[in-house]
């Protein structure tokens, strides 16, 4: 890997931390757990189950 790449992730890994999380956080508390795991039309995923497997 070369030396560009390895500093785009580094700079997204630490953006997606340190600026998205805390918004992420924000809104997950305003749903109620119901509304968390249900899942939509055509059996798309529910919000849960999609930062479940993000923060894997």
């Amino acid at each position: 890997m070369d030396s560009s790449m390895h500093e785009f992730k580094m700079i997204s890994k630490h953006r997606m931390y340190d600026q998205y999380l805390v918004k992420l956080r924000a809104c997950i508390v305003l749903l109620d757990e119901q509304v968390l795991w249900r899942v939509g039309e055509a059996e798309t995923n529910s919000i849960g189950g999609i930062i479940n497997h993000r923060m894997r």
